[in-house]
């Protein structure tokens, strides 16, 4: 069914329709004209179109807030589906009473199947993707205003690891720990960020999408290339409990770092302090634009600020 929508809402559509005759109940034969019509027919091939290639990049999690253990994701599709008939100045046949609620939550249902099937077959979500990148200009709007969203719902697909060992290393980011200043990650952020920034200015709005299209240079962000920086970002999310060590332990088996672990996990748990470092990580460091000497000089200052209201509060 989600493949179909699909299929149908990127253009490959069928050239004939078989007919069949059946008797038919003026109940029933009122739920077949509701079914077929036109208009609602579209938007809810449209809308599962929209929704089956999202959840491709956005996977249907139980929530542990509501009752509706799905009512997260059903809003979340809802809301985009509203932004879609905005834009469109058409009615919204999900909060207009149209489509009941009980068959959106069919909708989910379905796409709870369709999110395993798919999560299979990475090659046949690749190239629905960029189907969905590559939609022609010809396109009905319905169809060209739904794949907007999904366009901006796919962006850095394959690349959130990437993003996250640059951010890491970012002279904003407010976690930075003392792991930054080991040689060999330093090295490897600053080689992390040349070729970001090399395919960035390359491939311009393309970017976003560099793994979906394969394009050239993609293999160099892969974080194989930079596994000291990887695993400083796993060991750094392992400390503060964001991230469970148990969900990453596959991936670290095979994963050679060239700094001995140990050695890093002792890092990461530090305050940055003036060091003595050697000139290439110096340039590496100033590279992410992060000055070494100050950078440690403000984090004593806040440290020191630390210190003192701790000894200035009032004691029982």
């Amino acid at each position: 069914m989600i493949m179909t929508a699909i299929c149908w809402t990127l253009g490959t559509r069928p050239t004939k329709v078989p007919v069949r005759q059946v008797h038919m109940t003026p109940e029933l034969a009122k739920a077949v004209e509701m079914a077929t019509n036109m208009i609602h027919s579209d938007q809810i091939l449209v809308f599962l179109g929209m929704a089956g290639l999202m959840n491709i990049v956005k996977r249907i999690v139980k929530s542990p807030f509501w009752n509706d253990e799905y009512r997260d994701f059903r809003e979340y599709l809802i809301n985009r589906w509203q932004d879609v008939c905005s834009t469109t100045e058409i009615e919204n046949i999900f909060t207009s009473g149209v489509v009941l609620r009980d068959r959106v939550t069919t909708f989910i249902d379905t796409l709870k199947i369709w999110q395993v099937w798919i999560k299979s077959r990475p090659a046949l979500s690749r190239n629905l993707l960029v189907a969905a990148l590559d939609l022609p200009e010809r396109s009905p709007m319905l169809v060209k205003t739904a794949m907007a969203k999904v366009k901006i719902e796919i962006q850095y697909f394959g690349m959130e690891m990437i993003l996250k060992m640059d951010a890491f290393v970012s002279s904003q980011h407010i976690n930075v720990n003392k792991a930054i200043f080991v040689p060999d990650i330093a090295q490897q952020a600053a080689d992390l960020r040349k070729a970001i920034d090399e395919l960035r200015i390359r491939y311009g709005d393309r970017f976003p999408y560099l793994k979906i299209y394969r394009l050239e240079g993609t293999d160099r962000l892969n974080y194989k290339k930079y596994p000291d920086l990887f695993y400083a970002v796993i060991a750094t999310g392992v400390a503060n409990n964001r991230i469970s060590l148990d969900s990453v332990r596959h991936i670290l088996i095979d994963l050679q770092t060239r700094t001995d672990r140990h050695i890093i996990d002792a890092e990461v748990k530090k305050t940055l302090k003036s060091e003595i470092l050697d000139e290439v990580t110096i340039a590496n460091l100033r590279c992410l634009n992060i000055e070494p000497r100050l950078f440690c000089q403000r984090r004593e200052e806040n440290d020191y600020e630390n210190e003192m209201l701790s000894i200035e509060e009032p004691k029982d």
